[in-house]
């Protein structure tokens, strides 16, 4: 019989928080790569990391607001007097909600502002197609049919020049001189729009972690520490 494992919930909270922050080092390299190299076929990857890395903001954001409890195996816990099971909720709609509520009974001032009615209103649009987080994992639905907008395929690339044109976008490199703008095609622009809203929710929820304010406490100890011990020597 395999030996049962108890976590302090905040523990696993910082774990969460820290695979965030590893898949959002990903993102920001792809993003970036994106933008560079003119390359559409990561977009659908990104946009599937971007989610995970959502996902798991969620889950540490929850892990740290409830009270503190003891986890054995799995990831049940206790939120305002009822049963959740984390390891088997991928929706981010059912995460944001959690948070939220935990946030607004348990605090006199919620920590969030008003952004998060946006970001509510943009992920239970996400979530009305992708509530597991597998719509971008795969080439095909789980019924076996081909989604062409999961995937960027380079053959089927237009090239025409046609301003406007239907499933195109515009990537603009303003770190070059002059700035340059490139368009894409066979892009759905639906996944563009919920890769700039995830990329920019994620940033929020970092701000709001307890784990980065705690970094960013540790930093300026640190720092004037430094700034004091070389006045001494």
């Amino acid at each position: 019989m395999a030996e049962k494992r108890t976590y302090s919930s905040k523990y696993i909270a910082k774990r969460f928080y820290v695979s965030a922050i590893n898949f959002f080092d990903s993102c920001k390299i792809l993003k970036e790569y994106v933008i560079k190299n003119d390359n559409p076929s990561i977009i659908y990857p990104l946009i599937y990391l971007e989610r995970h890395t959502l996902e798991l903001l969620l889950k540490s954001l929850i892990l740290s607001e409830i009270k503190k409890q003891t986890i054995i195996n799995g990831l049940e816990v206790d939120i305002l007097g009822k049963r959740f099971d984390l390891s088997r909720t991928h929706s981010l709609d059912i995460l944001l909600d959690n948070y939220c509520n935990i946030q607004l009974e348990s605090r006199i001032v919620p920590i969030f502002d008003e952004r998060i009615k946006t970001f509510k209103d943009v992920i239970k649009k996400y979530d009305s197609y992708d509530r597991t987080g597998e719509f971008y994992k795969y080439p095909l639905t789980k019924t076996g049919k081909f989604t062409p907008s999961k995937l960027w395929d380079e053959s089927n690339n237009s090239i025409s020049n046609e301003i406007g044109k239907k499933d195109s976008y515009f990537i603009f490199d303003f770190d070059s001189l002059p700035t340059t703008i490139k368009q894409v095609y066979n892009v759905d622009k639906k996944a563009i729009f919920f890769k700039e809203q995830f990329f920019d929710m994620i940033l929020y929820f970092i701000d709001l972690s307890p784990f980065k304010r705690v970094w960013v406490s540790m930093h300026y100890i640190l720092t004037r520490l430094k700034q004091n011990l070389s006045r001494w020597l």
